[in-house]
């Protein structure tokens, strides 16, 4: 999980317990969402290999990004191939599939 600060990241690795945010124990996913304040220093206790870290950072607020579909009515050969593709989950031509 990457955590991003005003003007970088913090790592939070793999094998980490999150033991606790703002002196608050963190039980699960839902006590995690609901602590974090965006705009606000914070602090997260963490376990990593038996050692206890404590970590500052003040959360960003989420990019939110909306997308409209339209249906185009007379699409190109082109367009028809891209939507059966996506529809049927099909990496493009030019994009190497992956594994």
């Amino acid at each position: 999980m990457m955590i991003m600060l005003r003007d970088r990241m913090m790592g939070v690795m793999v094998g980490d317990e999150l033991v606790a945010l703002d002196q608050q124990r963190l039980r699960n996913g839902e006590d995690w969402s609901g602590a974090l304040h965006s705009g606000q220093s914070q602090t997260l206790l963490i376990s990593r290999r038996s050692q206890i870290r404590s970590l500052s950072f003040s959360p960003l607020a989420p990019r939110v990004e909306r997308y409209v579909l339209k249906q185009v009515l007379e699409p190109s050969a082109e367009q028809q191939d891209a939507q059966r593709r996506w529809l049927l989950q099909q990496p493009c031509g030019d994009h190497p599939a992956v594994a």
